[in-house]
């Protein structure tokens, strides 16, 4: 702990305007004010199995892939109401999704070439929709039943982070 805050010392007005308006007042601990809001997303079709990559802004090259080991069952995302997802990976407007599920891709011995990454993705498989929680990540994991409920009620306290321009959402 000691480490973290004299690493953060310089920078802690950075900090401040990065994280620290996206904290609710009433964050359960200390150390929430530290921590990232959770994300749900929701993608323009079923992929929460598949390997989320990050592409560059043109969508022509992969930017970010995780290793093999860097997978598990515990970094796929959480399915929601409404067809949203739990983010466990942190995915981004320049996410698409690979035609590895997490369970073949977990178990590589080493990561494709980014050759075959990009030979992977899946066309059109993109996030069209992300929305801030007012809660960190382990405790939306944790409660699941309150992010349904959030969901149910119109994300009330939540902030739409994204949202693709010409996607179409029922019941929004």
């Amino acid at each position: 702990m000691a480490c973290a805050c004299v690493s953060c010392s310089g920078g802690k007005a950075g900090i401040q305007e990065v994280v620290r308006p996206e904290i609710p007042a009433d964050s359960s601990g200390p150390m929430a004010s530290y921590m990232p809001m959770a994300q749900i997303y929701r993608t323009s079709g079923d992929y929460d199995c598949n390997v989320p990559v990050a592409l560059d802004a043109s969508g022509t090259g992969i930017v970010s892939f995780p290793a093999p080991s860097d997978l598990s069952a515990q970094s796929e995302p959480v399915r929601l109401e409404g067809g949203y997802l739990l983010d466990r990976r942190g995915v981004s407007a320049n996410t698409a999704f690979i035609s590895y599920t997490y369970k073949e891709y977990s178990a590589l011995a080493a990561p494709p070439s980014l050759k075959e990454l990009m030979a992977s993705v899946i066309p059109g498989a993109r996030v069209v929709e992300i929305v801030s929680l007012p809660v960190t990540t382990p405790v939306a994991v944790a409660d699941t039943v309150m992010c349904n409920r959030l969901i149910r009620e119109g994300l009330p306290g939540c902030k739409v982070v994204y949202r693709a321009m010409s996607a179409q959402f029922s019941g929004m």
